[in-house]
């Protein structure tokens, strides 16, 4: 008996090691799957990340026109309607300019197509910067045509801007073109109160400058 109960306590000693040494690998088993579970957590959420980000980074570019860099003519969709309401939600006057390059094919077919996405770039940063001096909004509607919302003003001080901008045009120095070949027509729409459809507004405005390439181009027409 006596032997026996060495022989059992001898076992159970081993038992007890052999419970320890597997628990202590448990032990390890389970912090070696928690750093791996850390570390494909910290993987995902940094996917995810980068995810969010490069989709900010699509939309934002989606609203943008790909050769002037600034908007294109969906995000003028957009902001038209969105500011047409809060326009006539404040009681505010609304306008709306086309402004297009004249005979800019005849840019194109003299100087090359090269020298015409130029031109466009620089009258686009021209653009930007005299629409931004007010705050007003100004994208690329297609071609050599681009638009421009202002709202708050008088009808008097839209056609003194567009004019403004008409002779900055003139005065533009484009390289490998000569200085006065640039110049744009202007068509305006206003709305005093923005008692109109964003329809109306575009198709007056349409009209003005249909008007002004039609009585010689280089001049601003309002509805």
């Amino acid at each position: 008996m006596f032997i026996q109960t060495v022989i059992l306590a001898i076992q159970h000693g081993r038992t007890v090691e052999q419970y320890k040494q597997s628990s202590n690998e448990l032990k390890a088993l389970n912090t070696q799957l928690e750093e791996k579970v850390h570390a494909r957590t910290a993987e995902l959420k940094q996917s995810q990340k980068e995810l969010v980000e490069k989709n900010r980074f699509l939309k934002k570019i989606s609203y943008l026109d790909e050769l002037t860099h600034i908007p294109n003519r969906r995000s003028f969709a957009n902001v038209l309607e969105k500011d047409l309401a809060e326009a006539k939600q404040n009681n505010e006057s609304i306008s709306l300019m086309l402004i297009d390059l004249d005979l800019f094919k005849k840019i194109n077919d003299q100087y090359g197509h090269q020298m015409g996405d130029a031109c466009l770039k620089i009258f686009a940063e021209l653009l930007n910067q005299h629409f931004s001096e007010h705050s007003h909004f100004v994208a690329r509607y297609g071609g050599e045509e681009f638009v421009a919302i202002c709202r708050g003003e008088t009808l008097q001080a839209i056609e003194q801007s567009a004019n403004n901008l008409r002779e900055r045009v003139l005065k533009l120095k484009v390289p490998g073109v000569s200085q006065g070949e640039l110049t744009i027509s202007v068509g305006i729409s206003y709305s005093e109160n923005a008692n109109i459809t964003d329809n109306e507004l575009f198709e007056q405005a349409d009209a003005a400058l249909y008007k002004a390439k039609d009585q010689g181009r280089n001049q601003v027409v309002v509805y």
